[in-house]
């Protein structure tokens, strides 16, 4: 859980008016579709909530303080199909978002009270609980309208609050949750702020166990470099540990291993290479010889497919990177070309569904 996008007093910092009004603008884009927009679409929306003259979106962006806005870990400006994603804090700032903080609030002490009195199914080390269960946890006044339970699950998948995996499948089937022993730390939280104060305290806690001991040191240490997330973790935790399943997943998860490795250390031609692979690998899973072939028969949710869609988009760019001779002219390629890992993280989520069907 290190890198952490919430701070403390995020809840209470001062805003400008545009600055205000751009968070704003991501949370009313959010609350129409139940999913995180595009910048493209903050940056649309905000142009035409504003008056001539005023600063772009992305120019806002970059001035609002910390604590707000979820990190990129692969670019300091979004790209136009980049999901800009608020934090709770982020959300607690906006108007009409009131009954969506505390339904995530009682969400989250409801399932610390599940972790403790129910059990887990044999071999597994978290409790499910899904969409009709979670029903128990929000009265009716805070179901302010249809999208109020798919909002509360895109909330609760973006935050660390002891959550370790989530799905939304394609079939229709409810969402669902898998609750980890860490959501006890969260049980007793009332406010946004005491949650984010839980959370950073968490965070503090897991950066000083994991601090290297103090030793001697007869020159410079060259430290390694630092590397970001490019997947989630928690859909490479659950990819992992899938047991059973009728089709051998070591390809798989060592694609997804390597590619997450490859963007994080900026190594741009292998980078593309295991995506382009990755993509190539898994149409079998879903009956079909081709990615096209998934993108098109596979009934993916309406935002998710917009995800398979950038993919499928990408295979000629993994072209450029495989097959593109050299010449003198350069190569142009750059990490940040990459689509977005929430479409990748989409793409293997619908592959751990096929999985656990079979």
């Amino acid at each position: 859980m290190w890198g952490i996008a919430e701070r403390r007093g995020a809840t209470t910092i001062e805003l400008s008016a545009i600055q205000m009004a751009l968070v704003q603008v991501v949370y009313d884009e959010f609350r129409k579709q139940a999913v995180w927009p595009t910048m493209y679409a903050v940056d649309r929306a905000f142009i035409k909530a504003q008056r001539r003259g005023v600063l772009g979106a992305t120019t806002v962006m970059r001035g609002l303080p910390e604590g707000l806005l979820m990190q990129s870990h692969i670019r300091p400006d979004p790209a136009p199909q980049d999901a800009i994603t608020l934090t709770i804090s982020g959300v607690a700032r906006c108007s009409s978002a009131d009954s969506d903080v505390e339904a995530f609030l009682r969400s989250v002490r409801w399932c610390a009270r599940q972790e403790i009195r129910r059990e887990p199914e044999p071999g597994e080390t978290s409790i499910k609980v899904n969409r009709q269960q979670m029903l128990r946890a929000i009265p009716l006044a805070f179901r302010t309208d249809s999208g109020s339970l798919d909002r509360l699950f895109t909330l609760l998948s973006v935050h660390n609050w002891g959550s370790v995996g989530s799905c939304r499948p394609s079939d229709g089937a409810p969402w669902y949750l898998n609750i980890g022993t860490h959501v006890r730390r969260f049980r007793n939280v009332q406010s946004v702020e005491e949650f984010i104060d839980v959370l950073v305290t968490w965070d503090e806690e897991e950066r000083q166990r994991h601090r290297p001991t103090h030793q001697l040191a007869v020159g410079p240490v060259d430290l390694p470099p630092v590397t970001r997330a490019y997947l989630n973790p928690k859909v490479l935790d659950h990819l992992r540990g899938i047991d059973g399943a009728a089709w051998d997943i070591s390809k798989l998860s060592a694609l997804a291993d390597e590619l997450d490795t490859c963007v994080g250390s900026g190594c741009v031609f292998a980078a593309h290479a295991v995506l382009r692979a990755l993509l190539d690998h898994v149409p079998p899973l879903f009956g079909q010889k081709t990615f096209a072939g998934v993108v098109s028969s596979h009934p993916w949710g309406k935002t998710d497919g917009r995800y398979l869609n950038r993919l499928s988009f990408f295979r000629t760019q993994g072209d450029d990177a495989l097959h593109r001779q050299i010449s003198k002219r350069p190569d142009l390629l750059m990490i940040d070309d990459l689509p977005e890992g929430a479409a990748v993280n989409a793409l293997l989520q619908g592959c751990i569904a096929q999985l656990q069907k079979q």
